[in-house]
């Protein structure tokens, strides 16, 4: 089973650089681009592929299902939410594409009721034409699409065009240097008498999404548990991220200062946070939580080999 350490790394690896296309939904901006999404038919997978690597040749970000999806994952609400979180929605059309029942309808619909919520001159759907199909959708037929027939590659450059007409232009990349910097660690409440619920926020400014988490907790007799995984966090505003969690305190658990601690994130430039300050919680129970003791033991067979002899036991 791999560890959250390396799901991040095959996440980010499975991506290139975040591109600075500002985000529209409604008619707030919600940050830069993260993300462009690659729609298709199965049947066109191969062309899918060389539409993906043009891209990222390109420096763009692309989140292509082949290599985003995770084992385990729940796969259709997970590209339901990619959607709805991408920047850019490309539509690659075929003529079997566009006749073919499934998922990757459900896709393009999805994406239209995001393109209903933004501005009328925001460019979110792209379609891209593998062949000379006839586009029946009539939402979809609004849309100027893009030929990459009979020349792919003029036909990529058209596409980065339309994508700079989101509002922004695409000549600037995220910078290596996009250190995310935590900007509030909260934890709420801080005093817990007889077991409770406690509340943690963490937020971090990033221009690339946040996409790992690491933290430590350590009560009265030591530590309880520590380390990094792969985490969703939630797009808080424009260049900031959050994460929340709830730590269950037991009524049973040792009284005394509880700490949180080396709190740091990661993001998809492979940037790494300084650790917030450490946060404190202080428990108290009136419930005993003196250590188990064993008072007896009943042995299953009262026969037990031990070299070449038996030993019985009465």
């Amino acid at each position: 089973m791999p560890t959250g350490h390396c799901c991040r790394r095959a996440i980010a690896r499975g991506r290139s650089v975040t591109l600075g296309l500002q985000h529209y939904q409604g008619s707030r901006i919600l940050g830069l681009v993260s993300v462009i999404f690659v729609s298709y038919a199965h049947e066109d997978e191969d062309q899918a592929r060389g539409i993906v690597r043009a891209l990222t040749k390109r420096g763009y970000t692309v989140w292509f299902d082949k290599a985003a999806l995770l084992p385990g994952q729940k796969w259709k609400p997970t590209i339901e939410r990619a959607i709805r979180q991408a920047s850019v929605f490309l539509a690659v059309l075929s003529q079997r594409a566009v006749s073919k029942r499934g998922f990757v309808q459900r896709e393009m619909k999805v994406a239209l009721e995001v393109l209903e919520e933004m501005p009328e001159d925001a460019v979110f759907v792209i379609p891209v034409r593998l062949d000379d199909c006839v586009v029946t959708d009539s939402r979809l037929r609004q849309l100027h699409y893009v030929d990459l027939f009979p020349d792919s590659e003029s036909a990529i450059d058209k596409v980065v065009q339309a994508m700079a007409a989101a509002k922004a232009p695409c000549s600037h990349l995220t910078s290596p240097n996009d250190v995310p910097k935590i900007s509030l660690f909260s934890v709420e409440p801080t005093h817990i008498v007889n077991g409770g619920k406690v509340r943690i926020l963490v937020q971090a400014a990033s221009v690339a999404p946040v996409v790992w988490l690491n933290r430590s907790l350590d009560g009265p007799r030591g530590s309880i548990y520590g380390g990094g995984a792969g985490c969703v966090f939630a797009k808080a505003g424009r260049d900031l991220w959050e994460i929340s969690w709830v730590e269950a305190i037991s009524r049973w658990a040792p009284s005394g200062v509880y700490q949180l601690s080396k709190i740091s994130v990661r993001n998809e430039s492979d940037q790494i946070s300084e650790d917030a300050r450490p946060k404190s919680l202080l428990v108290e129970n009136e419930a005993l939580s003196d250590g188990p003791v064993i008072e007896s033991v009943i042995l299953s067979s009262h026969r037990v080999a031990a070299g070449d002899s038996l030993l019985n036991f009465a």
